[in-house]
């Protein structure tokens, strides 16, 4: 179980590195730029397959 919770801080905070490093490209873009970036990110990071 402690591995799963580390792996999962991870990757969230991998999500947020992410999003933060694009974070200007999508500003360009405007809302739907920055939606579109959180969804990638989750999908990337934090989403498990089902």
């Amino acid at each position: 179980m402690r591995a799963e919770a580390q792996r999962s801080a991870r990757d969230v905070a991998s999500a947020i590195l992410f999003r933060e490093i694009l974070k200007p490209l999508a500003a360009g873009l405007g809302p739907v730029g920055e939606i579109a970036l959180g969804a990638v990110a989750d999908d990337l990071f934090v989403r498990r397959d089902r």
